[in-house]
């Protein structure tokens, strides 16, 4: 067993290990420690009890410990909370990360920024092997000898628009200009390739080359795009032009037709209105003389009303000055608590009150019912009611015949005081 040729391997590898990276979490993260950072990245992180709680945005050495970036809660990358986790805080269960923390503890951390000063692994890392290609992050600064910048969409975005609205010169233009911040970045980093490929050795002058070859194909990608881009909108405008024409001719189409329905429902609404004002006329008339009709009825029903009303005073006086004459003095309160009486001598019920209701006296009674508990109170008119000396008498009516009656509407009654005599009450 060549022991020290297997220690040897062993350093070389650790030796190439992310900064932070150790044994301990090489044997925790032994699942993914050599899967690419770029295939950990978007990785959904749920907390111990299973809740969603955010994803990996990315993996820093900060402060000298291999971290996770987390974004915590947010929707589409809008309010989110990012923060810097260590990887020791951390779980891979085989399709997504597992944080010891809730969201409220995540929320808690200060957030981190590009502004720390940090160190970011590159997508083609793992955490076992550095590709030599981390960028070191100070004050939002990137220092990355091999990162060239390629045309972005925003770029050819920004191209279209210009065309759009300068036209096709401006377009190239902003192409031979954006060529030439191609072409001044190329030389820029060709030269710091060139110097760093003397200190380094052949490796990193083939890089110089590689990415002196992207920019040049960069340019030309960009010029092309410029010339699509110029092209795209004169055709635009040609179309655009088109469709204006149609459309104008389809509105002048359109004015007319509407012009002609106008005239025609105007013509329609005069004729409706004419007949409308004819059918109407005859309705008043005929409105009228059933509102004629109407109202001599209701002054034969009146005077009905009227005739009965005084028949009923007249009825009530009489019976007063007789039947009622040794009680006509006595005062409300001493009549409350007085029985009713069947005309066989039954008692169905007692005086509770006396009212008036619709201008006529009433005897609220109380049927049926145990100390005042379930009774069925009823309003009698006193015309009804007669007196044989002891009690009120009602002719003609059983118990059963009173709880059938609705009882009244207290609402509907109007009290008469303790005071008032009957008598009294009939000169009001």
């Amino acid at each position: 067993m060549n022991t020290n040729a297997d220690a040897e391997a062993s350093a070389s590898t650790q030796q190439n290990w992310a900064a932070g990276w150790n044994e301990g979490l090489d044997q925790q993260w032994g699942d993914v420690a050599d899967r690419r950072i770029a295939d950990l990245i978007g990785m959904n992180v749920i907390s111990e009890a299973g809740e969603d709680v955010g994803e990996i945005d990315n993996f820093v050495i900060l402060d000298s410990k291999l971290q996770a970036v987390v974004g915590v809660g947010g929707f589409l990358g809008l309010g989110e909370h990012s923060v810097a986790v260590d990887l020791e805080n951390l779980e891979y269960d085989g399709t997504q990360m597992i944080v010891s923390m809730t969201e409220e503890e995540l929320r808690a951390l200060p957030e981190w920024t590009e502004e720390l000063e940090q160190t970011r692994l590159a997508e083609d890392d793992t955490f076992r092997t550095r590709t030599g290609t981390e960028g070191q992050m100070t004050a939002g600064t990137e220092m990355d000898a091999t990162q060239t910048e390629t045309p972005t969409g925003e770029d050819v975005a920004r191209a279209e628009e210009m065309s759009n609205e300068e036209g096709e010169t401006e377009t190239e233009q902003l192409a031979e200009a954006r060529q030439g911040e191609v072409e001044q970045e190329a030389e820029e980093l060709a030269a710091e390739a060139e110097m760093t490929a003397e200190a380094a050795g052949d490796e990193l002058a083939d890089a110089a080359q590689a990415t002196e070859n992207a920019v040049e194909n960069a340019a030309a990608e960009t010029e092309q795009m410029a010339e699509n881009a110029a092209a795209a909108t004169e055709n635009a405008a040609e179309e655009a032009g088109q469709e204006l024409a149609e459309a104008g001719e389809a509105t002048e189409n359109a004015l007319e037709n509407a012009a002609a329905e106008t005239e025609q429902m105007a013509e329609n609404a005069a004729a409706a209105t004419e007949n409308a004002a004819e059918e109407a006329g005859q309705e008043l008339a005929e409105a009228g003389e059933a509102t004629e009709n109407a109202v001599e009825d209701a002054a034969a029903e009146t005077a009905a009303v009227a005739g009965a009303a005084a028949e009923g005073v007249s009825d009530w006086m009489e019976k007063l000055e007789n039947e009622f004459a040794d009680i006509a003095d006595m005062r409300v309160n001493e009549l409350e608590g007085m029985p009713v009486l069947t005309a066989s001598g039954e008692e169905i019920g007692e005086i509770e009150d006396l009212a008036t209701q619709n201008g006529t006296l009433v005897a609220l009674v109380g049927v049926g019912g145990f100390l005042g508990l379930g009774e069925h109170d009823v309003a009698l008119e006193m015309n009804r009611l007669g007196w044989n000396g002891e009690a009120f008498v009602l002719d003609g009516m059983t118990e059963a015949d009173l709880e059938a009656m609705p009882e009244y509407d207290r609402d509907a009654v109007t009290i008469i005081d303790d005071d008032v005599t009957l008598s009294e009450h009939a000169s009001m």
